[in-house]
């Protein structure tokens, strides 16, 4: 609640926010007073957050209810196994950590095959709805 957070190797997942506070990564403005008042450099157990299995390899992230702008789902494929992901009223991000393989895009309302592409680690791509 209203703290900066480093969490090691993540993904975070932000809503529509205007309360970020740059720490000099970047060319954009910088408030560096601001960012050391804030700062409390308390440490200890982080709560891990466990995914929901919403298939045989997909888990579902679920941010609070009061949080609707995203969710976060995990998919993790044996080699030579293939899964469907459920379309989504809005856009999605697919982004390719460890391994590869293909995607093939298809359309809800007629079932039918689309375009595949090859994937790789360090893949993104941008899935429309």
């Amino acid at each position: 609640p209203r703290q900066s957070r480093y969490y090691g190797d993540c993904i975070e997942c932000m809503a529509c926010s205007d309360n970020v506070v740059r720490a000099g990564l970047t060319p954009k403005f910088k408030d560096t007073h601001v960012l050391c008042n804030m700062l409390t450099y308390n440490d200890g157990p982080v709560e891990l957050v466990h995914g929901n299995p919403v298939g045989k390899f997909v888990q579902e992230f679920l941010p609070p209810p009061e949080v609707d702008e995203f969710r976060l789902e995990r998919c993790q494929l044996p080699p030579g196994s293939a899964c469907s992901l459920k379309a989504v009223d809005g856009v999605s991000i697919l982004v390719v950590i460890q391994g590869s393989g293909t995607i093939e895009e298809s359309t809800a309302d007629r079932g039918s095959a689309g375009i595949v592409h090859e994937v790789a680690v360090g893949t993104v791509q941008l899935v429309c709805a």
